[in-house]
């Protein structure tokens, strides 16, 4: 049993809890509409599934995984302006999915037992997927970089703003995205 192993995984565990407390809050307040809530619900899932592989492999190496608090206790901790209309609650997620996707892929490079780090990449792969989608959302370019951040403090990218769009554009990675709208010049490229 690797201590270091479990310490890692349990705390991508409460990333995890933090992610579907505030997917689950954000609906329950009515901060989504429409396809953002059915986004936030499928990821939610996600996170579920993640929940449970990172459960069971705590427990495999003998250890009790961290219970999870009611949502209650995740979102009092959460600024309250994070909460505060649709948009925001989708920055929100956008860090926190960045967060966990990053946090992922470090832990992968760490965990000794390399079948869980392999399960790591993996969710560190299903977090930028979320990231992506929902920095889509609210018009930004997806895809900003061609590789998940090795580290939170790595710093490449405008926040929110108009800037990131042009960038991309200048770079000819594809046009401002619209609700429902693919990316020129990317039809047909998966």
């Amino acid at each position: 049993m690797s201590s270091k192993d479990i310490n890692l995984l349990k705390a991508a565990l409460e990333i995890e809890y933090v992610a579907v407390a505030s997917y689950e809050g954000a609906i329950a307040l009515g901060m989504l509409s429409g396809e953002t809530v059915e986004t936030a619900r499928t990821f939610q899932a996600h996170h579920g599934h993640h929940i449970a592989k990172i459960k069971e492999a705590i427990t495999n190496l003998g250890a009790e995984p961290p219970k999870r608090l009611p949502n209650e206790e995740y979102l009092k901790k959460m600024p309250k302006d994070k909460l505060s209309s649709e948009k925001n609650v989708i920055k929100f997620a956008i860090k926190l999915e960045r967060e966990a996707a990053i946090l992922m892929l470090q832990a992968v490079g760490e965990l000794e037992d390399r079948k869980l780090a392999m399960t790591a990449a993996s969710i560190s792969g299903d977090e930028a997927m979320h990231w992506a989608v929902l920095r889509q959302a609210i018009g930004l370019f997806p895809v900003p970089v061609s590789f998940i951040p090795f580290s939170l403090e790595e710093k490449y990218e405008v926040e929110f703003g108009e800037e990131e769009i042009e960038e991309g554009k200048k770079a000819g990675k594809g046009e401002e995205i619209g609700e429902g709208e693919q990316m020129k010049g990317m039809e047909g490229e998966q």
